[in-house]
Protein backbone atom coordinates (compact mmCIF):
# COMPACT_ATOMS: atom_id res chain seq x y z
CA UNK A 1 0.00 0.00 0.00
CA UNK A 2 3.16 2.46 1.30
CA UNK A 3 4.50 1.30 -2.63
CA UNK A 4 1.46 2.66 -4.33
CA UNK A 5 1.14 5.62 -2.59
CA UNK A 6 4.61 7.15 -3.43
CA UNK A 7 4.28 5.58 -6.52
CA UNK A 8 1.67 8.09 -7.02
CA UNK A 9 3.19 11.22 -4.96
CA UNK A 10 6.33 11.31 -7.15
CA UNK A 11 3.93 10.40 -10.19
CA UNK A 12 1.91 13.95 -8.81
CA UNK A 13 5.18 15.80 -8.67
CA UNK A 14 6.73 14.73 -11.76
CA UNK A 15 3.51 16.29 -13.65
CA UNK A 16 3.36 19.16 -11.23
CA UNK A 17 7.27 20.13 -12.27
CA UNK A 18 6.35 19.53 -16.13
CA UNK A 19 3.31 21.91 -15.55
CA UNK A 20 5.51 24.64 -13.37
CA UNK A 21 8.44 24.19 -16.24
CA UNK A 22 6.14 25.05 -19.33
CA UNK A 23 4.38 27.98 -17.46
CA UNK A 24 8.06 29.75 -16.88
CA UNK A 25 8.95 29.21 -20.88
CA UNK A 26 5.27 30.92 -21.80
CA UNK A 27 6.42 33.85 -19.03
CA UNK A 28 9.55 34.43 -21.25
CA UNK A 29 7.69 35.33 -24.19
CA UNK A 30 5.17 37.17 -22.64
CA UNK A 31 3.63 39.90 -25.08
CA UNK A 32 1.04 42.71 -24.83
CA UNK A 33 -1.71 44.42 -26.29
CA UNK A 34 -0.56 47.73 -27.74
CA UNK A 35 -2.55 50.29 -28.63
CA UNK A 36 -0.94 54.03 -29.42
CA UNK A 37 -1.96 57.11 -31.79
CA UNK A 38 -1.84 60.35 -32.18
CA UNK A 39 -2.19 62.11 -28.44
CA UNK A 40 -1.68 58.82 -26.67
CA UNK A 41 1.52 57.80 -27.77
CA UNK A 42 2.63 55.71 -25.06
CA UNK A 43 1.62 51.90 -24.52
CA UNK A 44 1.22 50.61 -20.41
CA UNK A 45 4.32 49.90 -19.38
CA UNK A 46 5.38 46.10 -19.43
CA UNK A 47 8.44 43.72 -17.40
CA UNK A 48 11.09 43.08 -20.06
CA UNK A 49 11.44 39.48 -18.78
CA UNK A 50 15.48 38.85 -20.39
CA UNK A 51 18.61 40.94 -22.10
CA UNK A 52 17.76 40.64 -25.77
CA UNK A 53 18.53 43.45 -27.22
CA UNK A 54 15.65 43.60 -29.37
CA UNK A 55 11.88 44.47 -28.75
CA UNK A 56 9.32 43.29 -31.37
CA UNK A 57 5.88 45.05 -32.41
CA UNK A 58 3.41 42.61 -34.80
CA UNK A 59 0.89 45.09 -35.79
CA UNK A 60 -2.60 43.92 -36.18
CA UNK A 61 -3.95 47.67 -37.34
CA UNK A 62 -2.46 50.60 -38.53
CA UNK A 63 -2.26 53.84 -40.15
CA UNK A 64 0.64 56.02 -41.42
CA UNK A 65 4.50 55.93 -41.29
CA UNK A 66 5.03 55.23 -37.97
CA UNK A 67 7.98 54.88 -35.76
CA UNK A 68 8.42 53.32 -32.39
CA UNK A 69 10.78 52.82 -29.43
CA UNK A 70 11.05 51.26 -26.34
CA UNK A 71 11.61 53.39 -23.45
CA UNK A 72 12.93 52.06 -19.57
CA UNK A 73 13.19 54.37 -17.12
CA UNK A 74 16.86 54.11 -17.31
CA UNK A 75 16.97 54.02 -21.24
CA UNK A 76 17.50 58.16 -21.66
CA UNK A 77 16.72 59.22 -24.90
CA UNK A 78 16.72 56.05 -27.55
CA UNK A 79 16.44 56.36 -31.42
CA UNK A 80 13.08 55.94 -33.28
CA UNK A 81 12.85 52.82 -35.52
CA UNK A 82 10.88 52.89 -38.44
CA UNK A 83 7.91 50.48 -37.99
CA UNK A 84 7.86 48.66 -41.83
CA UNK A 85 6.18 45.34 -40.51
CA UNK A 86 5.62 42.68 -37.94
CA UNK A 87 9.72 42.10 -36.61
CA UNK A 88 12.35 42.78 -34.31
CA UNK A 89 13.14 46.17 -33.80
CA UNK A 90 17.02 46.82 -31.81
CA UNK A 91 17.47 48.72 -28.79
CA UNK A 92 19.56 52.21 -29.43
CA UNK A 93 20.49 51.60 -25.90
CA UNK A 94 21.64 49.47 -22.90
CA UNK A 95 19.10 46.17 -21.72
CA UNK A 96 17.37 46.43 -18.34
CA UNK A 97 15.91 42.88 -17.74
CA UNK A 98 13.23 42.74 -15.07
CA UNK A 99 12.55 46.36 -15.69
CA UNK A 100 9.33 48.15 -16.76
CA UNK A 101 9.34 48.77 -20.17
CA UNK A 102 6.62 50.99 -22.60
CA UNK A 103 6.45 51.32 -26.72
CA UNK A 104 6.22 55.31 -27.77
CA UNK A 105 4.93 55.64 -31.40
CA UNK A 106 5.23 58.55 -33.28
CA UNK A 107 4.11 59.64 -36.68
CA UNK A 108 3.53 62.88 -38.72
CA UNK A 109 1.26 61.49 -41.02
CA UNK A 110 -2.49 63.19 -39.06
CA UNK A 111 -4.91 60.01 -37.31
CA UNK A 112 -1.74 57.95 -37.68
CA UNK A 113 -2.66 54.70 -34.65
CA UNK A 114 -0.55 51.87 -34.41
CA UNK A 115 -2.83 48.08 -32.83
CA UNK A 116 -1.15 45.25 -32.49
CA UNK A 117 1.32 43.03 -29.83
CA UNK A 118 4.48 44.32 -28.15
CA UNK A 119 7.25 42.16 -26.34
CA UNK A 120 9.92 44.31 -24.92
Amino acid sequence: MKNNLKKKLSLFLAVAACISCMGMTVFATTRYDVDVSNGDEYSNKAVKDDGETNYYVTPTSRYGTIYTRSICRFSGNPAFNRLLSAGAYPYSTDVYPTEEYWLQGYSQTAGWYLKGRYTP
